[in-house]
This record gives C-alpha cells, structure tokens and sequence, in this order.
C-alpha cells in the first residue's frame, strides 16, 4: 500500500509539473523542415526567415546595376556598367543571372553558403562562349555583391571583377 501511494503521489506531481510548463513551441509553425527550438525556428541549411520560409537565393534576385572590370587574355581591361537581372530557380541552391557579360543567356549560380554563390562551369550556343566558374559574396551591411568569374568566348579568356549594386 505504501508503494501505491509513493507511486501516485510520484505520478501526481509528475503531471503537475508537465501541466505547468509552458510549450514555447505550440504556436510555432518552422517551413521547409524547419525545427521549433523554444519558440523560435531553427532552420535547415538553404532556408532562413523566421518561419524558414525564404530559400538563401531570394536575397540575390531583383534587378542590379553591375559595374564591372574586364581583363583579356592580353591584359587589356574594359570598364563596363550595366544593369543584370538576377531571377530565381525553383531549387533553393540556384539561381540565374540574365545579361552577364552582356549575353543574353541566363547564367546558372549555385549557393554555396548563406551570402555566397558560385558561378557554374558550363558552355552556351555553339561552345563558343564558356564560363569557366567564379564566386561572389553579398555584404549585407552595404547591400552589394562583390566578387569574380572568368569566361572563355571564341577561345579568349576574360577575367571580370565585379560589383553589384541593388536598384530600385
């Protein structure tokens, strides 16, 4: 009879106490396999937000302004400034960039970390224009991605630093 009691009184207090903490995640709903840890939604790599709900590329898509420093195989450099369309893949891990280099093809980025990409390595048309791969880096303090990529088109390699800068 004593083990009863010590039992129940052990099983009551269990369940006064679990009645009494609080789910800080009850309210809680984490997208993308995101997972509630008290309250507040810890995200899977390629999401963030704070319900998980944006994919790490939606902070480069939008129209940008690129000014960009081009060096050939020669060493001669050209300056150009233009505007870039960054647009978006239904994958979380790429995205596009239409106009780079002044071609009309949309250049396929791969997200390699939360504010980096790399640019793939593939050929367009008829292999007369190749990106041979890059990187670049958003800084989000200034709101401008800097970084490189190198391309090969008609069988002359250019070097390219860039800069982007969000336009309105």
């Amino acid at each position: 009879m004593i083990r009863f009691l010590v039992y129940s009184g052990f099983l009551f207090c269990f369940f006064l106490y679990a009645s009494c903490v609080k789910d800080n995640c009850r309210d809680t709903l984490c997208y993308n396999d995101g997972l509630c840890v008290d309250g507040l939604c810890a995200c899977l790599s390629g999401y963030e937000g704070a319900q998980c709900e944006k994919h790490w590329h939606e902070k480069f898509t939008g129209t940008w302004y690129n000014e960009e420093l081009i060096a050939d195989s020669a060493n001669e450099i050209i300056s150009r400034d233009y505007r870039i369309i960054v647009r978006s893949e239904d994958s979380a891990g790429m995205f596009f960039v239409d106009s780079l280099a002044g071609f009309a093809v949309g250049i396929i980025c791969e997200i390699s970390g939360r504010y980096r990409f790399n640019f793939r390595t593939q050929s367009y048309h008829d292999s007369s224009f190749y990106i041979e791969g890059g990187q670049a880096l958003l800084d989000t303090l200034t709101e401008t991605v800097t970084g490189g990529y190198t391309y090969r088109l008609h069988n002359r390699r250019y070097s390219s630093e860039m800069k982007w800068t969000r336009m309105p």
